[in-house]
Parts: C-alpha cells; structure tokens; sequence
C-alpha cells in the first residue's frame, strides 16, 4: 500500500511541477494562441498530440481567458 501512496505522490509532484513550468513558459511567450501553438507544436512527443492540445487549451483559458 504506501508503494502506491508513493507512487501517486511523485506523479502528482511531476504533474504539478509540468503545469507550473508550462505556465511560465506561456506567460513568457509572445503571441496569439495560434501562434504559440504552433511554435510548441514541433517539440510535443510523437501520438501525444491530441492530449497536449487539450492541455494547451486549458492553461491558455486559465492563464489569459477565453479567445
């Protein structure tokens, strides 16, 4: 059991550490959403696409508003 309490501990730092560092790089960004999608866009993970945008899309909305 506390190998799973462990587990789910580091996967929530991760993410949680992945969210904050991915804020900061688009607070630091120049442009529309569009724009700096497709600047990230060439750096995503081959198949991690679909989630990556979904993920772009809520720390957009959360970080600048709606479009």
């Amino acid at each position: 059991m506390s190998r799973i309490c462990v587990s789910v501990r580091t996967n929530a730092w991760k993410h949680d550490n992945l969210i904050a560092d991915a804020s900061r790089l688009l607070e630091e960004m120049k442009g529309d959403r569009i724009e700096i999608w497709q600047q990230v866009e060439p750096y995503l993970i081959p198949g991690s696409e679909l989630k990556a945008q979904f993920a772009f899309a809520d720390l957009w909305e959360a970080l600048r508003g709606k479009d």
